[in-house]
């Protein structure tokens, strides 16, 4: 005799706390899901089902908790919506506790490991975004260890490995900036799971092993940033987690407040406004305890976007100023972890006043993110340059954005990006709303034979 379903007093709950609908929650969890490169088409039949007592599957439960999350203002774990089986661990996809710090490098050392094997892969790929309380801050100094020797040299030989690595780490930011966070990840993977790996497993005296963590802590957040922009935002999140961590283990508070506001870029994108400030706002506060100009100005104007999604227009243009002062004492020697570009700033600048509506001031500060970056740093540009371009058909400006878009096509084919997919979708909408302009016309049906598709 099958078993009975149970109604789900614990789902209908959360409904009526987030006032909503079974339509409104279908609708939530289906835009969410695309930002998961998954289709879904769920209706209020399918939630009355769940209400029910029926359960979706795997990773339904979480999308339904993370839009329960943003609507309610707190979190909401997946277990608390009654929708997981039974059999299922609720922290193993939701709200999965970080590592204890000395943990840390261990466990993102396995999750590389886990990462380059193709048969072990889709686990972690699957992983869904949850907003989730970032671990506190926990830095502790590394306890004294006897100094080994590695080989011919000793301690020197540690050193080259050391350079070899920090050089690598500067190899994977710059590629990343050039093609896109889906091209050759598994390469700074593989370094992580191997070479750092077979390091951290050595005893070394205090100061090489802190170096160590730092390296370890810049290869996470490298991760992080890639695989958020190959679409596997939840994979992204649990390599930023962990590069927090193992910055926290070093000692790191510069890759600490780097790696928390490249969190607050990621929510952001995700349309969670209200996390993507929060984060914004800790990245602040650690990089407070680190004199370095570039360092601030690089989180403050993040901070300034995040206050600007939540239209709190006052605190915003605040962030803004103090991130422009520390933008003009900014002298950081050249490098991915240690100056912020002009172009950088003025492209993060730019989205915040397009989201303030100073339109004018909007388009100048991204028309200079265009034509300033690096030649070799065609992401960026791109990304750029479909900024310019929307902000202009938004205004009626139709054959300037034109010109912008052609460039971004011309740049495209390069690419394996994620939210270079995502941004090209929108300058496909924003063109066909000009059907009777020849040239837009054009440029849309350009893109279209890109064959680029968002879920």
């Amino acid at each position: 005799m099958p078993r009975r379903r149970m109604q789900n007093i614990q789902l209908r709950a959360l409904l009526t706390e987030a006032h909503m609908t079974a339509a409104e929650l279908a609708r939530a969890v289906n835009l969410l899901g695309r930002t998961e490169n998954l289709v879904l088409r769920y209706d209020r039949t399918a939630v009355a089902h769940w209400l029910a007592g029926s359960r979706p599957r795997s990773p339904v439960p979480y999308l339904v908790a993370e839009v329960l999350t943003r609507r309610t203002g707190r979190l909401v774990h997946a277990v608390e919506t009654g929708l997981l089986p039974d059999a299922e661990d609720g922290g193993r996809r939701d709200g999965a506790p970080v590592p204890a710090v000395e943990d840390g490098a261990r466990a993102l050392v396995q999750l590389c490991r886990t990462d380059t094997d193709p048969g072990r892969r889709s686990g972690l790929v699957a992983l869904v975004y949850r907003q989730r309380r970032p671990r506190i801050e926990g830095l502790i100094v590394p306890s004294p260890a006897p100094a080994v020797r590695v080989g011919r040299g000793g301690g020197r030989l540690a050193d080259a490995d050391l350079a070899r690595l920090e050089f690598m780490v500067s190899r994977f930011a710059d590629q990343w900036t050039r093609f896109g966070g889906g091209y050759a990840r598994a390469l700074p993977a593989a370094l992580l799971g191997n070479d750092v790996g077979v390091l951290l497993a050595q005893a070394m005296p205090p100061q090489p092993r802190t170096r160590l963590m730092s390296i370890a802590a810049q290869l996470a957040y490298v991760l992080g940033g890639m695989s958020a922009d190959a679409g596997y935002q939840g994979l992204a999140q649990r390599y930023y987690e962990l590069a927090l961590a193992v910055a926290d283990e070093g000692g790191d508070r510069r890759v600490r407040a780097m790696t928390l506001r490249s969190m607050s870029v990621q929510a952001a994108r995700l349309g969670a406004a209200r996390y993507a400030a929060d984060l914004a706002g800790l990245a602040v506060a650690t990089a407070a305890h680190v004199p370095d100009a570039d360092l601030r100005c690089f989180v403050h104007v993040q901070h300034a976007y995040g206050l600007a999604l939540l239209d709190e227009r006052r605190a915003a243009y605040e962030a803004l100023d103090r991130a422009e002062g520390f933008l003009e004492q900014a002298s950081g020697a050249p490098g991915p972890f240690t100056s912020y570009p002009k172009a950088g700033f003025a492209y993060r600048k730019g989205r915040t006043l397009h989201l303030l509506g100073d339109f004018t001031a909007a388009l100048s500060a991204l028309r200079y993110a265009a034509e300033g970056r690096a030649p070799h740093q065609r992401r960026l540009t791109a990304l750029s340059e479909a900024r310019v371009a929307l902000l202009l058909l938004e205004l009626g400006r139709v054959e300037e954005a034109c010109a912008y878009v052609g460039t971004f096509i011309d740049r495209y084919p390069l690419l394996i990006s994620h939210w270079s997919a995502v941004v090209s979708a929108e300058l496909q909408a924003a063109l066909a709303a000009f059907p009777r302009v020849r040239q837009a016309a054009a440029l849309a049906e350009r893109l279209r034979l890109l064959g680029i598709t968002v879920a």
